[in-house]
Formats: structure tokens, sequence, C-alpha cells
């Protein structure tokens, strides 16, 4: 699937895409509950889309490619070349990111809550929220705080 804009797609599983992406959408897409896995590379779609409850896994690229102003709520990336990508402003809540070969979520300048990874890491310059009150839809923030990390490779100097 390529290119579509204002669309949803919701509950299957897309495999076996060989060099390309899964699924690919442009903007506004909504995307839930899919399975992408053993393809080029997972999920990726456009500025101001919501991808909720997918899994991305064992694709040889980005697991999860996502566009500025999106939100990722509940997705899993797993055993991909790198894990999550997100573009700026966007919103990565309760998603994880674990035995991707690269980088686990390179979150640039995005609010990441409840997001937890291994692999190797959360790198980039991203906003960390801690959450107090509210539910995971529209969480209520004790504080904003601007982090900013850089992953280098084991044994090379500053």
């Amino acid at each position: 699937i390529t290119g579509l804009q204002y669309v949803s797609v919701s509950n299957g599983t897309i495999t076996d895409w060989g060099g390309g992406w899964g699924i690919v959408l442009g903007i506004q897409a909504r995307v839930s509950d899919l399975t992408v896995a053993a393809n080029g590379a997972g999920i990726n779609v456009s500025a101001g889309s919501v991808v909720s409850g997918c899994t991305a896994r064992d694709n040889a690229g980005v697991g999860i490619a996502i566009g500025p102003g999106t939100n990722l709520i509940g997705c899993t990336a797993v055993e991909n070349g790198h894990g999550i990508l997100p573009s700026s402003e966007c919103v990565l809540a309760d998603t994880v990111a674990a035995a991707n070969a690269g980088y686990g979520i390179d979150a640039r300048s995005s609010t990441v809550t409840g997001c937890n990874g291994n692999s190797p890491n959360i790198s980039g310059a991203y906003i960390a929220s801690t959450r107090v009150e509210g539910s995971r839809n529209v969480p209520g923030l004790l504080r904003r705080t601007v982090y900013s990390t850089t992953h280098r490779p084991f044994g090379t100097k500053r």
C-alpha cells in the first residue's frame, strides 16, 4: 500500500514485500492494529497521522517511520534494522523498541512518554514528559524537559 492520503488501514498483516516498505501512507493517515513483518522496511506515514497498536518486526530497515506531528501510541518495533524514526513534533506514547540492530527510538524533537527500549538506546533531541494524571490519550503533565543525547559507538572518543 503506497502513498494514499486521508485513509485508514487497520486489523491485518503485511509481510514479505522484499526490498520495499510494507506500508507507505500520505498525510493524515490512520493505521491501527497492523503487524508489518519481514519487509525491506515496515510502516511509513506522513504528517499529521496516527499510528496505534501496531507491530513492526523483522524488517531489514526502519520498523516505523512517522512524519511531522504524528502520534504513535502503543506500538512495538522489534528485531528490525532500526526501531522507530519519528520526525519533528511527534508524540510517542506507551511504545516499545527492542532488539533492533541499530537505534531503538531516534526521537529528534518529539514528546516521548512511557516508552521503553533496549536497542540500543533512545537517541536524538527529545522532550521527556512525566505523566501524573489523565489518561493515555490526554495525559496531564507535571513537567516537560528537553534532553539531547548522542549514542557513540563503543571505543570512540568525544
